[in-house]
């Protein structure tokens, strides 16, 4: 209990950045990254590295066994949101387009619609923690047809959603719920739990009840409306930051059976993956990794001219040191998870062994589904 209470009380909702500059080498044009780079996406070698490694050294803290939301985030891995070029200004209504809006969802809404599940990771260098103790942080959120208490009407959507900090190799969770109206106004809904009563700062009893989770504050005197903004805040953010991936390239990065998702800035794969393990093609020439190439004109033999519209080619999959890379454009190489918006349903344990129901969760249909996302499917 004492840890659960040292994470509610250090866990989450604004972050402190830190920049890591850009050195420009010799010989070599500086990298603007303040100017070139979009939200969300890394500018250097090095952030992407640290922030891979905290991923992957809190994941081997989940326990998907029985733990339902940390099973979700084993078999499909998050999306990491790079803070690195928003600032230094951190999480929450920030002016600007190096921002994300806390408060409601983006257009990316009406573009993209509700996917079945967010999943996103917030590693140890971009929480804001007292004591000096790193915090990795996830969060997930499953879209489901209802809640055991709640019908929703006029086509508003349910999400479950979960915060999952690792704190000291240890990861304890927090689940709140969302209701998204079809105006894509967004209000947070109660869930069942034991719900304490204080006499003097001293836990003397708990009944069952609606509750709504205070993250900021470990003696619940924020009141309910403050509770309500502040798990609306943190559905927002978390759909945004997950969401801008749908605009970029993605990069999936695996490391054995893990796995994540990261976006880098266009045009910049050559820099990233410099020290990708090289591959030849059958004519002995080094296959060039992913680009763009430009409309031209094209002259064949004969004396004919074609044209040749814009398009991309190159490798898009490859081993990176320890990580296995492939490189998506969503909606072109493969289906956008964003497309995926199959709502979920909670059923007894009957009906789960009939075996007319699918477990999203489940390694199988996982499997199946993180084919489609990375376009196995699809010609390279």
């Amino acid at each position: 209990m004492k840890a659960l209470k040292k994470i509610l009380h250090q866990i989450y909702l604004f972050f402190a950045i830190k920049k890591d500059p850009v050195k420009a080498k010799k010989k070599r044009k500086k990298w603007d990254d303040d100017t070139s780079a979009g939200f969300g996406q890394f500018t250097t070698i090095k952030s992407v590295l640290n922030s891979l490694d905290d991923l992957f050294d809190d994941m081997r803290a989940l326990k998907p066994k029985g733990k339902e939301f940390q099973r979700l985030v084993k078999r499909y891995g998050p999306y990491i949101c790079s803070l690195e070029t928003s600032g230094g200004v951190g999480f929450g209504v920030i002016a600007g387009s190096k921002g994300v809006e806390r408060t409601r969802l983006d257009a990316g809404f009406k573009a993209y619609g509700l996917p079945t599940f967010l999943i996103h990771y917030t590693d140890k260098r971009w929480i804001q923690v007292k004591d000096d103790i790193p915090i990795g942080e996830f969060f997930i959120a499953r879209k489901q047809r209802s809640f055991p208490y709640l019908k929703p009407k006029n086509g508003a959507v349910c999400y479950e959603c979960c915060a999952i900090g690792v704190l000291e190799k240890e990861a304890l969770e927090i689940e709140f719920n969302i209701i998204v109206n079809r105006d894509g106004n967004v209000t947070a809904y109660p869930y069942l739990a034991q719900i304490p009563r204080r006499v003097g700062g001293i836990v003397v009893s708990s009944r069952m009840g609606l509750y709504y989770p205070d993250f900021e504050n470990l003696n619940d005197r924020h009141n309910i409306d403050h509770r309500k903004k502040h798990l609306v805040e943190l559905f927002c953010a978390n759909y945004n930051m997950v969401m801008s991936r749908e605009a970029s390239i993605n990069i999936v990065v695996k490391k054995g059976k893990e796995r994540a998702t990261i976006t880098v800035p266009p045009g910049r794969w050559k820099y990233f993956f410099k020290d990708r393990e090289k591959i030849k093609s059958a004519s002995g020439r080094m296959k060039p990794i992913f680009h763009a190439v430009a409309s031209h004109h094209r002259h064949l033999s004969g004396g004919k001219v074609s044209n040749v519209k814009t398009h991309y080619r190159g490798l898009r999959s490859f081993r990176w040191g320890d990580y296995s890379i492939k490189i998506i454009l969503p909606g072109k190489h493969a289906a956008a998870q964003a497309s995926f918006g199959l709502a979920g349903e909670i059923v007894d344990q009957d009906k789960i062994d009939s075996g007319k129901w699918v477990d999203l969760g489940g390694r199988k249909v996982s499997e199946r589904l993180n084919k489609v996302f990375e376009g196995y499917d699809h010609a390279n």
